[in-house]
């Protein structure tokens, strides 16, 4: 149920990066921010996993040769997994940091990977399109992420109240 609903997820949140950003070289990448996010809630594995299927996912979408995306997006999640406990993975600056490196490690894995191991031009790509493109992931996912919290947090509260007033 857990992977439908991350599929689903993903389904609606590169729709909505196209949607909004898709005129535009700089985008955020929601794809990344989900596997970051359960990389870092979850071990290895399940980062890799996830990053795997969802750059399958985006592989198909885009037309791309399988791997393309899944290969980098499978490997920052294994190294974001691989972070542990050794960092504070609730902290929404914690999470803008590593969303910020693995959006630049993505970005750049990918150019290389597009441009058959060729390097020319990588250091401008990483910086008019790589850069931006994570900045802008580090920011907005981590945001989203905090106000579907706090909805969720409303929402609890509100029918808790609801059930806790007495009849009578």
């Amino acid at each position: 149920m857990t992977v439908l609903v991350v599929l689903v997820l993903a389904v609606v949140l590169e729709g909505l990066r196209l949607a909004l950003f898709g005129r535009f070289g700089i985008q955020p990448d929601f794809l990344l921010g989900i596997t970051v996010i359960l990389a870092l809630a979850r071990r290895p594995p399940v980062g890799a996993v996830t990053g795997f299927l969802l750059g399958v996912l985006r592989d198909l979408v885009y037309g791309n040769p399988i791997g393309v995306s899944a290969l980098p997006l499978a490997l920052v999640g294994w190294a974001v997994g691989s972070l542990g406990r050794s960092v504070y993975r609730e902290s929404g600056l914690t999470q803008g940091l590593v969303l910020l490196i693995a959006g630049l490690g993505h970005g750049l894995m990918v150019y290389v990977l597009l441009r058959g191991g060729d390097v020319d031009g990588l250091v401008a790509y990483g910086v008019h399109v790589t850069l931006p493109s994570a900045v802008l992931t580090a920011v907005l996912v981590p945001a989203a992420l905090h106000g579907v919290e706090r909805y969720f947090h409303r929402q609890l509260k509100f029918h808790e109240r609801k059930i806790l007033v007495r009849r009578g």
